[in-house]
């Protein structure tokens, strides 16, 4: 099944100069593209994002944003790490 690239990431996209297409990667999400070349794949469609869990609760989306941000401390300060923080996560 293919993932919903939500309105909320094309908009965060763009703002940061980004595209976005759903992967044809594995079970990735997300291929980011910048000026038209790929630069990553980013989550994992097995898995719910902040914008999946918003759907069912925002007090859901923000505890499972902050069990993702402790697991994931050293990932996203930078590379696909801080792409799928910025696009997925926020």
């Amino acid at each position: 099944m293919a993932y919903q690239i939500s309105a909320r990431t094309k908009k965060i996209a763009s703002a940061l100069g980004l595209q976005v297409k759903p992967s044809t990667v594995g079970f990735k999400k997300i291929a980011v593209y910048r000026n038209g070349n790929k630069i990553a794949d980013i989550g994992d469609r097995r898995y719910n994002d902040y914008h999946s869990y918003r759907k069912i609760s925002k007090k859901l989306a923000e505890e499972r944003k902050q069990a993702y941000r402790s697991r994931h401390k050293k990932d996203i300060s930078s590379g696909a790490g801080k792409l799928a923080w910025l696009l997925l996560w926020n």
